[in-house]
């Protein structure tokens, strides 16, 4: 059974992968902004401190620098306010994945082999979820496969411990050995046991 997921309405909840990011994101535009500022603020500002430049340059400069002010920084805070949504928007399709894959880590790391990634449309990491779920399936049916020899194993040690039995000529070591077998037998058993196919639930 293969898990489905929802789309969650606020995806920054308990994810601060999100944040580092986002902050990572934010400071490199924040870079290129500083240095286009003063790539554009530099020559008015070296021509207000000319001390040999006119007063009517000096004036133009000044006039250049309070335009680009106002027109500059709206549209600087705009644009940064953009790149920080979508940016969010690429992570979660990203970070949200590997949160499944965690999970679905945890849940095999538990016995659990049913678990299946289903990921949403728009994720990334679609050619790993196929990977891990042909993973698991292959898993699955050889951990079955594995538990069904065990069984007829302990059912054939039965049937050999009852024949050595009622022949009466099983001698001491051949029971020591009988027991070893089986104690050998019913830890690989208990070990291939621990991973079951159990039945999927809908997450809360």
């Amino acid at each position: 059974m293969v898990e489905k997921f929802k789309r969650k309405k606020f995806p920054l909840s308990g994810r601060p992968r999100h944040l580092r990011l986002l902050a990572i994101v934010l400071s490199y535009n924040l870079l290129i902004i500083v240095f286009m500022a003063f790539s554009l603020f530099a020559p008015d500002v070296i021509a207000l401190w000319d001390q040999s430049a006119s007063f009517r340059e000096q004036a133009e400069a000044a006039d250049r620098m309070l335009t680009l002010h106002a027109r500059i920084w709206p549209v600087m805070i705009a644009l940064l306010c953009l790149i920080g949504l979508h940016s969010l928007r690429a992570f979660h399709r990203f970070l949200g994945p590997l949160h499944r894959f965690q999970e679905s880590f945890n849940r095999v790391s538990n016995g659990d082999l049913s678990v299946r990634i289903k990921l949403r449309k728009g994720d990334l990491l679609g050619r790993e979820q196929e990977t891990f779920n042909a993973m698991l399936d292959i898993l699955e049916e050889k951990m079955k496969t594995s538990q069904l020899a065990c069984h007829e194993a302990l059912q054939s040690l039965n049937a050999l411990e009852r024949t050595v039995a009622d022949a009466g000529h099983g001698d001491q070591k051949t029971r020591e050995r009988l027991q070893a077998q089986r104690k050998n037998l019913e830890t690989l058993c208990e070990n291939v046991g621990f991973f079951q196919a159990q039945e999927d639930q809908e997450p809360q």
